[in-house]
């Protein structure tokens, strides 16, 4: 089975993050990663790799039909993961008439449906999901890490977020699933960009890129153990964002009727 990890930019000014990893139900390897711009770029990279069996995970919005506001899915993920700065930006016809993550699933012959039984080797999904909720619910953080700019954060403060980073997700290799990411053939040159160069714009092109790794996970763990291990919050007919949960965020969300089987 193939996974894809897709940290999806909103438009070509800025790279998009791509992640392929190879593997069953035991666990896998990143095999690939890259960054591309242009949808040509994107689609030439995920085609010979999404031909047969996969499921891609991209962090972006796939389903959207609300013509203002924030989408039912965003909401419910900002009240359960608020708390740990992991809150949605809203998303809606206004501002992505055409969604480009739905475009590119459109153009992979992908169904955004992301509701199927787990370990089906004959599936070709896309499905949502979305970073920071990935990560506080895969490593029970009590907040975000801060490896993203903002104003106030220095270089040196995303240098030590971007080494928590790394070490955490090299512990998924150990998880159920396991994911070995020291296995792609740009981990070592990733994770020195991201802990030592001083240029802001090469920090922010690593972290698109690891990102996708986590986006990579999230479809490998879904695929996995399907609602076992993670919720659907909202629905393919009006969106829906995928995310790993604790056992404890699984209640919140299930509280809420979020749970889908």
């Amino acid at each position: 089975m193939r996974f894809l990890g897709v940290d999806l930019a909103w438009g070509t000014r800025n790279p998009s993050g791509l992640c392929a990893v190879e593997g069953d139900s035991k666990g896998g390897r990143v095999v690939d990663s890259a960054l591309r711009r242009t949808d040509s770029e994107l689609l030439d990279w995920l085609w010979p790799r999404t031909r047969g069996p996969c499921v891609v995970a991209f962090d972006a919005p796939l389903v959207v039909t609300n013509r203002s506001g924030a989408r039912d899915c965003e909401r419910e993920i900002s009240r359960c993961f608020g708390r740990f700065d992991a809150g949605c930006h809203p998303s809606n016809l206004t501002r992505m008439p055409d969604p480009r993550a739905a475009r590119l699933a459109d153009r992979l012959g992908l169904d955004t449906d992301p509701v199927f039984p787990p370990g089906d080797e004959s599936v070709r999904r896309a499905v949502e999901v979305y970073p920071h909720a990935a990560l506080v619910a895969l490593f029970g953080l009590d907040r975000t890490l801060k490896y993203k700019a903002k104003r106030g954060r220095s270089v040196a403060s995303r240098h030590a977020e971007f080494r928590r980073l790394a070490g955490l997700l090299a512990t998924l290799a150990e998880g159920a699933p396991g994911l070995d990411v020291r296995a792609a053939p740009r981990w070592a040159e990733l994770v020195a960009t991201a802990t030592t160069s001083a240029v802001g714009a090469e920090l922010d092109r690593a972290e698109d890129e690891i990102d996708a790794f986590v986006c990579g996970y999230a479809a490998l763990l879904l695929w996995t153990h399907g609602t076992g291990r993670s919720r659907i919050v909202g629905s393919a007919r009006d969106g829906y964002i995928v995310t790993p949960v604790t056992p404890e965020l699984a209640r919140h969300l299930d509280a809420a009727g979020q749970r889908v089987s």
